[in-house]
This record gives structure tokens, C-alpha cells and sequence, in this order.
């Protein structure tokens, strides 16, 4: 099924056509991706990661199952000075939501010299301006721009 799956755990298009891509993978983790799906039985929705009833995981129950323990057990956390947990603890507040697994694949797409098109294209943004804006400093390189403008001067006082 292509789509997406909202917070509500409806399904639907994507919310722009810029939404429907092909996304580069590592080949690690087609390979389980593959597993994953060949491990869970083929229900209706033809889900690679279903709840135990075969619908759409929750937002919320992935949030706090998974990612939240793994950022605390990684110690990307911090205490809250007044709020405290069930045992009277201060309550460890993640460091990163989520979405930030989307920014650091754009930060590595840049780092390994995609163009800011493919970028685009790869993260689904509706325009250029949008990467631009978002990851546009990731671009910058200090040191090529130097070097590029010494070769242009040595190019115009040969």
C-alpha cells in the first residue's frame, strides 16, 4: 500500500504529490525491512509494522515504547527541574523529538554531496525554496569557496 498512515491511524494519500517518492535505503536495512515483513502476518493492510490486531502502531505507544527508552537508555535526556515521575524521580525529557531522525538524514544526504535537487526530491519537499530554507547552511562550504575564488583569480591574471 502506498500512503500514509495519519495520527488518528487513518489511511490516506500524501499530503502533496511531492509526498509520493522513491527514498534511497541502505542495503542493511532493506534486509530488514524484508525480515521485518516475512516475520508479521499479511493483514489487510499489508502493514511491515502492525499492531498485534493487524491496524496502524500508535503515535503515542511508539513514542513512549520505543523511542523515549532509547534515547534515555543512549543518555540523550535531561532532568526536569520540577516535574517529577511516578516514583518521585525528575522526569528525563528526550533531547530529540522524533522528526529530528528526518533532519539528520537530510544532514547526511548533504554531507555526502547530494545535489540540493535530489535532496529535495528524496525528502519530499514541494520546492527548492523549501530544502533551502531548511537545510540551506548545511550547503555552505568556507573552504571550497575560497578555493574557487583563487583558481578564478588565477584564472584572470593568467
Amino acid at each position: 500500500m502506498k500512503g500514509r498512515v495519519d495520527a488518528w491511524g487513518d489511511f490516506g494519500l500524501p499530503k502533496t504529490s511531492a509526498g509520493e517518492r522513491d527514498v534511497p535505503l541502505a542495503p542493511m536495512a532493506i534486509n530488514a525491512l524484508k525480515q521485518q515483513r516475512l516475520s508479521v502476518a499479511n493483514g489487510p493492510d499489508g502493514l511491515v509494522f502492525p499492531s498485534d490486531e493487524g491496524t496502524p502502531l500508535d503515535h503515542h505507544n511508539i513514542l513512549s515504547r520505543v523511542w523515549t527508552p532509547l534515547l534515555v537508555g543512549a543518555g540523550l535526556f535531561k532532568l526536569h527541574a520540577t516535574r517529577l515521575d511516578a516514583d518521585g524521580n525528575p522526569l528525563k525529557i528526550t533531547k530529540y523529538n522524533f522528526h529530528a531522525l528526518r533532519h539528520a538524514a537530510a544532514s547526511l544526504f548533504i554531507e555526502q554531496k547530494l545535489s540540493p535537487k535530489r535532496v529535495q526530491t528524496i525528502m519530499g519537499h514541494s520546492s527548492i525554496t523549501v530544502t533551502f530554507d531548511t537545510y540551506g547552511h548545511l550547503f555552505e562550504d568556507d573552504a571550497a569557496d575560497q578555493t574557487a575564488v583563487a583558481e578564478i583569480e588565477a584564472r584572470l591574471l593568467s
